[in-house]
């Protein structure tokens, strides 16, 4: 499962144009299954945790993979995973559009009748309908999801006019 899994992410990252480190490189700990990097030292090859040496929009791309990576994984064997995976807002940290469609439609495509997963984002809807196509039911929310219901904006207004 560790190699399928490892796989899995690194295919991602490399999808995901993933830059800090070639993709290949990233492996998964069997003891806690958490990414290291993997690189030659000399004639040495050395396991390092990866911290602070990746972007901040490498660092989304990773948690990318490896969320997704992990809910197609319960497709090749049985795993514990819940089969439901959230995204808020995952083109966060300036990331590149390619790298946030490639994100949307590998969601898409892996998403199935026996999990769900989730993306909230505030692209463009026409360009995540482009993406995604048919592979995945999209709710629009026109302006913002939680709004006062009708009077209370301006009773608050009111109160703090009073102040």
């Amino acid at each position: 499962k560790v190699e399928v899994l490892t796989a899995k992410v690194q295919k991602q990252l490399t999808d995901y144009r993933f830059r800090s480190f070639n993709p290949g490189e990233i492996v998964l700990s069997t003891d806690n299954f958490r990414p290291l990097v993997r690189e030659r030292v000399g004639k040495d090859i050395v396991e390092k945790e990866i911290n602070f040496e990746v972007s901040a929009s490498d660092a989304i791309r990773l948690k990318w993979a490896y969320l997704l990576a992990t809910f197609e994984l319960k497709r090749s064997g049985k795993t514990n995973h819940p089969g439901l995976v959230i995204f808020d807002e995952p083109g966060q940290q300036e990331i590149d559009s390619a790298s946030l469609f490639a994100f949307l439609t590998r969601a898409g495509a892996v998403s199935s009748d026996d999990g769900q997963i989730i993306v909230s984002t505030s692209e463009p809807l026409d360009l995540v309908q482009q993406e995604i196509g048919g592979r995945a039911r999209i709710v629009d929310f026109p302006g913002f999801i939680l709004q006062p219901q009708d009077g209370q904006a301006e009773r608050a207004a009111d109160r703090s006019s009073d102040a």
